[in-house]
């Protein structure tokens, strides 16, 4: 249990500072959607705010994302606290599970203010660009790609802790 706690933790801590530090950055250097290219044309630094949900949907929906990002939050951390204490999730899923925790609440914190959240990361080719997102919604689908990985390569799908030389 232990370990499992200490995992989550570091998933939590390293999303949830990193994109803290990051958004206060961008937010005291960068002027809002004047892009500063990095690798070209192709990946560039935007300052930009988006009062949605992932992918700008739900695009100025007042207090409307606050609150589904607020109740899936809760939501989650309770299951997964449950979940972990119980052994029903192998001890592998505590850091992605951690790293989607951090970058939730970090999305969260930032949006409580102004019902908007500080996008900065911009990808594409031309004038075809990307949604422009940040290090939260990187952690958060990083975790999401890393937890579904764990779930579907465990082998025999029982909880608990692996064998270490399996690791």
């Amino acid at each position: 249990m232990k370990k499992n706690l200490y995992r989550l933790l570091t998933g939590f801590f390293l999303a949830f500072i990193l994109d803290g530090l990051s958004k206060y950055w961008i937010d005291t250097t960068f002027t809002p959607f004047q892009p500063h290219p990095v690798l070209g044309e192709f990946f560039r630094l935007t300052l930009g705010y988006n009062t949605g949900v992932a992918f700008s949907l739900f695009d100025d929906s007042g207090i409307l994302p606050l609150i589904l990002t607020g109740g899936i939050i809760l939501g989650g951390g309770i299951w997964a606290i449950v979940a972990l204490r119980r052994g029903e999730l192998s001890p592998l899923t505590a850091l992605p599970i951690g790293m989607i925790a951090g970058g939730a609440l970090g999305n969260f914190i930032d949006r409580f203010p102004d019902g908007r959240v500080t996008d900065f990361l911009d990808f594409g080719l031309g004038t075809w660009r990307f949604a422009t997102f940040n290090l939260a919604d990187t952690a958060i689908v990083t975790g999401l790609v890393f937890l579904m990985a764990v779930m579907l390569l465990e082998k025999d799908g029982s909880p608990g802790e692996p064998d270490p030389e399996q690791i």
